[in-house]
């Protein structure tokens, strides 16, 4: 697991609160992500409704990803 910032800092961890549809789409977007190849360079972005925040999911082990 890796978790960056927008520049690509490094956190350590993150708190998320979601509301019901928005956890939905988190959902979806994670199981799309199980059926990635690792070089498939699947992401997916998971959007409050206004578009002011942004969650995105991506493989892990996926070797073209860069940060």
């Amino acid at each position: 697991m890796r978790i960056h910032d927008g520049s690509g800092r490094e956190l350590t961890g993150v708190y998320l609160a979601l509301s019901e549809d928005e956890a939905w789409e988190l959902i979806g977007a994670l199981e799309s992500l199980r059926e990635a190849k690792p070089e498939s360079q699947f992401h997916q972005h998971v959007s409050q409704a206004d578009y002011q925040r942004e969650i995105t999911v991506y493989r892990e082990d996926d070797p073209t990803t860069v940060f």
